[in-house]
């Protein structure tokens, strides 16, 4: 999420904070763009805004002010995400010297005081005291708008940086991103959320042993390594006359001449101050609240008013004498209120996150420029803060939106056909998010969320208060509909978003409160897409069964049975970790005695068995007879499944141009359906293989723009890398290495990002950077990423590739560059033919293997080299590229380099102006 970060004395959005680090490494917006894949005009706003913020001059001094750039191929690390308070830290010495203290001495502290006392504020002074002490720095986590327990990690790994995962749970994403870091993790308001809040802190501290957690709360964690620290109230010094009033009166000082009134100056107003002070506790908020009515009562006044009222409510309070203090002062401040400015504090109160005016005007029903008027006034009055921009937010301080909730059960409106105020606010306030994430999803369909930063930041500002809104319409059953319309539409606008996660947990929300069979089978389809886009198989095969039993159609659920066969069969690395043997098969037996023989049913069960092992089903005979099947139930994107196991058998006849005209049917298919949880899977798997498939037949812009879309796919906004591993081993083939260098960078950024995950589908485009900085001479950067590579394919696949494919492949590329033909042919010296060639990801780079196998034979004096050319050509048939590397190979071996310049022009005219380069070269070198 775009959330606020302390930089330099400035607030800056997360997306800010990441420009300023490109610019910090002198970075063009050009460039900037490129790796944030945004456009350049809104790299430009970005660079705008931080100028502005940061009152710098120029682009150059922006660089300044980031500091020194890291150095090539480390994780920049990022600005300590601290919120900077708009009000200075005033007095508690001694309380920040004693906390710095203990979080230095333990690892997890617990704030603990009741609500107003400062607990926040003097949380936030230690995190950004010791935030430089952390290598790191501190992280702070507002869990005031979180609602559900559950989402407490889900909050942490926002807050932190770390995205939604493929293949991972939120929770293993989380601990793989703080394993290794040394940083302070703050994480405020836990009461609420306390079995969520523990469960979270303590995985934290067992997985991350240089995390450290400083968490404030009104009542302690309860755990067994928890050092709590009570958050007193200010002092209020010892002199009568007030001369040493103590931190309250220094806070109410500064807060009543803040607000326009002049400063105590004679031993009586300081001892009246003093007094105050006194009578609220040493309470902060309360302090602050009473200090903001000095310029319209004076002091004399202000005493006066809280004299007579403080005793009158105190009674009303529970718990220590500060909890009643606090409540007297705030009832006393909304006594003061004009009803306007009741009704808006009373309607801002069911806001869980910022809120603009235009929001809480829709709640209330007012025009906006009363509500504007309301807000500014209750900001003067400290009841709600404020955050300049465009549009300017509001928040109610988290005590005040407390007590307007209580004031909801406490006040029925007679004029109020719903009885209760609360509930009619409440519905309006479902009402707003609802129309908010309708609009968003309308501009998505609609082609209107061009500009995706602002799109995605108008989502971020409304999932908190989406996520309020149908927690309390999932709590009465009369709701019920109104809360799974909801649900329905947050699980959408999260999936554009990039959250396939949040709209896995929003459709299986909806499913179990929805009304019929019908509906919650709907939801669990959903659920069950949005799973197998996270890659996570083994969910995605669960919500399947789950939804086979709750249909009363039986060919419905044979359709989801095999469907859920298919996943282990057709895609069995989702499947996070070894499949039993006996679960495909168990599936497509229950789904073959399930069916009643419909069109769909069989169609969909003749698809998964075509992904079965075995000559019968893995067969040419049994995919045209799935295809036909497909076809005649009339399911666009089951006869794109089918189409995918037609790829599948010309590869393994090794017929490129057989496989790209499947691809391109299916491709077809699919252009005319949405992009949803529904469909998801398909198109990234239809998007990936046509990147693949077309760098394999020498198609470099066509590779080019399917990498492209690869990353564009908003289901991975937030895993950006996947797109950008594709794109560098398009870059690399067509010789731009510079351009392979620099989506390196993205790419390693974002996978450190999200915890450095395992994931061998990124391992060859890893492994063509290590290429690139090969063949720029860069050995250490070329060691560095061949470790990257290492560590995506993991400890149990490090051998792949090593034998044909794309690792000899790329590093004869390399040795080739160099000059080094005999290392090149040893690196090659496995035959166009066995076993190594069976695998369908070899294939795509057999012709490349071909093309390179020939020339390093050639260039090496061996003598087979003009016996290769032919058995390359086969291989290299369908790939222009390949052919013309084999072209040059058999002219230089023929003594004919009369026929290279007419090779450049084919190279540069097929996009691969490297090649292009090396022909003249190689034309010169053998004219001497």
């Amino acid at each position: 999420m775009d959330r606020p970060v302390g930089v330099v004395g400035a607030e800056l959005t997360a997306r800010e904070a990441e420009v300023l680090a490109l610019l910090r490494q002198r970075l063009s917006n050009g460039e900037i763009a490129e790796q944030l894949v945004v456009s350049v005009r809104t790299v430009e706003s970005h660079v705008s805004a931080l100028l502005r913020k940061l009152g710098a001059e120029d682009r150059r001094a922006l660089a300044r002010l980031a500091g020194p750039a890291p150095p090539v191929g480390t994780h920049p690390p990022q600005p300590s995400p601290l919120p900077t308070p708009l009000t200075p830290f005033v007095g508690r010495v001694h309380e920040l010297d004693a906390l710095a203290a203990a979080v230095g001495r333990d690892r997890l502290v617990t704030a603990t005081g009741p609500g107003g006392v400062g607990k926040t504020r003097l949380a936030l002074a230690v995190a950004h005291r010791l935030a430089a002490e952390h290598r790191d720095g501190a992280v702070f986590v507002d869990l005031v708008a979180v609602v559900d327990p559950t989402l407490v990690t889900a909050a942490v790994a926002d807050a932190v940086g770390v995205p939604e995962r493929a293949g991972a749970s939120r929770e293993q994403a989380l601990l793989a991103a703080l394993g290794g870091r040394e940083l302070l993790l703050v994480v405020d308001n836990c009461e609420h959320l306390l079995d969520g809040v523990r469960a979270c802190v303590e995985r934290i501290l067992t997985a991350c042993p240089s995390v450290r957690v400083l968490a404030t709360s009104r009542i302690r964690l309860m755990l067994a390594f928890e050092r709590v620290f009570a958050v007193p109230g200010l002092s209020t010094g010892g002199s009568d006359d007030g001369a040493d009033g103590g931190d309250a009166v220094a806070l109410f000082t500064a807060r009543m001449s803040a607000a326009g009134a002049a400063e105590p100056a004679t031993a009586r107003e300081r001892a009246t101050v003093r007094g105050i002070c006194r009578a609220l506790d040493g309470m902060a908020l309360a302090i602050e609240l009473a200090a903001a009515r000095v310029p319209g009562l004076g002091l004399d006044g202000l005493s006066g008013a809280l004299d007579a009222h403080l005793p009158l409510l105190s009674v009303r309070g529970r718990g220590d004498g500060r909890h009643r203090s606090l409540r007297a002062a705030i009832d006393w401040s909304y006594a003061l209120l004009t009803d306007d400015e009741r009704e808006a504090l009373r309607a801002a109160a069911v806001f869980a996150a910022r809120f603009d005016a235009d929001a809480l005007a829709a709640v209330t029903g007012r025009p906006r420029a009363d509500v504007l008027d309301a807000l500014g006034r209750l900001a003067d009055w400290n009841l709600v803060s404020v955050r300049a921009g465009s549009p300017t937010r509001y928040r109610v301080l988290e005590t005040i939106r407390q007590y307007a909730a209580e004031l909801h059960r406490d006040n029925d409106n007679d004029n109020d056909s719903d009885g209760d105020e609360g509930v009619r606010l409440r519905a309006a306030h479902l009402g707003w998010v609802r129309e908010r994430l309708s609009a968003l999803m309308r501009a998505v369909r609609e082609g209107d969320a061009r500009d995706e930063d602002a799109w995605c930041a108008a989502v971020d500002a409304v999932l908190d208060d989406a996520r309020a809104a149908m927690s309390w319409a999932g709590a009465d059953p009369s709701r019920h509909p109104a809360a799974v319309e909801l649900a329905d539409l947050l699980g959408a606008v999260s999936y554009q978003r990039g959250h396939p996660g949040e709209a896995q947990r929003s459709h299986e929300w909806a499913a179990a409160l929805a009304g019929t069979a019908a509906e919650r089978h709907h939801r669990l389809r959903l659920a069950a897409g949005a799973a197998a886009t996270r890659n996570v198989g083994e969910e995605a095969v669960a919500l399947l069964e789950r939804a086979a039993g709750v249909t009363d159609d039986p060919d419905l659920a044979a359709c989801d049975l095999a469907t859920a066969a298919m996943y282990p069969l057709r895609c069995s690395g989702i499947m996070g970790g070894a499949v039993p043997a006996d679960l495909a098969p168990g599936l497509l037996e229950r789904a073959r005695r399930t069916s009643r023989g419909g069109p769909a049913a069989s169609a969909t069960i003749a698809m998964a068995e075509g992904w079965a092992p075995g000559a019968t089903a893995h067969s040419r005979a049994h995919t045209d007879a799935a295809l036909a099947l497909a076809e005649a139930a009339g399911d666009p994107l089951l006869r794109n499944m089918v189409l995918d196991q037609l790829i599948v058998v010309e590869l393994a006849d090794r017929d490129l141009a057989a496989a790209l005209a499947a691809l391109r049917a299916r491709l077809e298919l699919l252009a005319p359906l949405p992009v949803d949880a529904l469909t998801g899977f398909e198109f990234y798997d239809a998007t990936h293989m046509a990147c693949h498939l077309n760098l394999a037949v020498g198609d470099l812009p066509a590779a080019r723009r399917y990498a492209d879309a690869v990353a564009a796919l908003p289901f991975y906004r937030e895993e950006r890398h996947i797109g950008l591993g594709r794109r560098a081993e398009v870059d690399t083939m067509a010789g731009d290495f510079a351009g392979a260098l620099a989506r390196g960078r993205s790419m390693e950024r974002d996978w450190a990002r999200a915890g450095r995950p395992v994931a061998s589908n990124l391992a060859v485009g890893a492994y063509c950077v290590a290429t690139a900085h090969a063949v720029l001479g860069d050995a250490d950067q070329h060691r560095h990423w061949v470790a990257i590579t290492d560590g995506l394919l993991g400890t149990s696949n490090t051998g792949a590739g090593r034998d044909g494919g794309w690792r000899p492949t790329l590093d004869a590329l390399a040795d080739l560059h160099a000059g080094r033909p005999e290392a090149a042919t040893q690196r090659l010296s496995a035959d166009l033919v066995g076993d190594h060639w069976d695998n369908a990801n070899s294939i795509l780079w057999l012709p490349w293997y071909a093309a390179l196998w020939v020339e390093s034979a050639v260039l090496a004096g061996r003598p087979d080299a003009l016996d290769r050319v032919e058995p390359a050509a086969h291989a290299a048939r369908a790939n222009p590229v390949a052919l013309a590397i084999i072209e040059r190979a058999a002219a230089i071996a023929a003594g004919d380099p009369s026929r290279l310049p007419a090779l450049v022009g084919r190279f540069a005219d097929a996009g691969c102006p490297y090649q292009a380069a090396r022909t003249t070269l190689l034309a010169r070198s053998a004219a001497r």
